[in-house]
């Protein structure tokens, strides 16, 4: 059972806790007495004038980070390809790149925000950061020559602190040999540097 603060510890919480007690509170308004979202937000707001009434620094600051938060459960998943990467001679075996989204790394943010976006938008965001929602197997490009481009994702977890995403070009049975092999931590390098494998394997071949 969740403990309850008392008036004058609810004083001393900082930005965050605040903000977590304010936005379970509009939950409950909309859910009980049928506000909207936003009036349900501006009763929550009030219930905790104490807090920021007298300082409007600490107004300021909880109105941001409302608004950050509102802003990333609102805002549409980008896709990461609009379309399937083109890779000439190879054979796709299979391409889970399309399913990416620009959002699907929302694990990587900091503790207590992930944990704050999970109390209120459960569907959208998980609680445990070590839970991934990325496929380890992304692509597999069979090229002639025996030739393959892999793409997989390392979620973080006791060896790797943060997920990242692995290329690597190889040929059959020298994977511990590859010819190019990188790490890249964010969606935009990811495209960049299959693209630089492609060329490289194009190169080579010519």
């Amino acid at each position: 059972m969740r403990r309850r603060y008392s008036l004058e510890e609810k004083y001393y919480l900082d930005v965050q806790e605040v903000a977590s007690l304010v936005l379970s509170s509009a939950k409950s308004y909309e859910k009980v007495e049928g506000y909207d979202e936003q009036t349900a937000l501006q009763v929550a707001m009030s219930d905790y004038s104490f807090w920021h009434s007298t300082d409007p620094v600490r107004l300021i600051k909880l109105e941001n980070l409302l608004e950050r938060i509102k802003k990333a459960s609102n805002e549409p998943a980008k896709p990461l390809l609009k379309e399937p990467m083109d890779f000439q001679e190879g054979k796709i075996l299979y391409d889970h790149l399309l399913t990416l989204t620009e959002d699907v790394l929302e694990k990587n943010l900091p503790s207590f925000q992930q944990k704050l976006l999970h109390s209120v938008f459960p569907k959208k965001y998980s609680e445990n950061e070590g839970t991934n929602p990325i496929q380890e197997e992304l692509l597999h490009v069979l090229f002639p020559n025996q030739i393959s481009l892999d793409v997989g994702y390392y979620g973080r977890n006791a060896t790797y602190r943060k997920g990242f995403f692995n290329v690597i070009l190889f040929k059959h049975g020298q994977e511990t040999q590859p010819l190019f092999s990188k790490n890249v931590y964010t969606l935009d390098e990811l495209k960049t540097v299959i693209e630089e494998a492609v060329n490289l394997y194009e190169r080579w071949t010519k």
